[in-house]
């Protein structure tokens, strides 16, 4: 777990550099690593990461997108996610079967979009792990 951390703060730290710094946007945000306590964590967005095609790799969507999935991680996995993409500008998030202990035939996921540009960006985060039956 340490390596991938170790990872993310290099990239994070390069993030800055390689877009438009005016239109970074930092913060923090809240995740439950496996077996071990609620931690916090850097993260770095900007709506420029959807200038380019999809079909060009990324680095910085995958950063936050690494983020986002980090914070679905546990069944407050809901809450921590929605609070990061409410402080990315998505708006209606809806979190449906975050919040409760999951089963062999359940599904935790979240729903939100944000406009960027002309174009309407939705995000579909599914549970992350931790989250015992799904």
């Amino acid at each position: 777990m340490r390596k991938i951390l170790i990872t993310i703060i290099a990239v994070a730290l390069l993030i800055p550099f390689a877009v438009k710094a005016e239109s970074v946007q930092t913060g923090k945000f809240r995740y439950m690593p496996a077996f071990e306590e609620e931690t916090q964590e850097v993260y770095y967005y900007s709506d420029d990461y959807f200038s380019k095609s999809g079909k060009e790799y990324n680095e910085h969507l995958l950063s936050m997108s690494y983020n986002l999935a980090l914070s679905t991680f546990e069944v407050r996995g809901g809450e921590y996610c929605t609070s990061l993409l409410t402080d990315t500008g998505f708006q209606d998030v809806e979190v449906y079967g975050m919040n409760e202990k999951p089963t062999l035939n359940s599904l935790g996921m979240l729903i939100g979009h944000k406009k960027v540009g002309n174009k309407q960006l939705l995000v579909i985060t599914l549970r992350g792990e931790k989250y015992d039956s799904e």
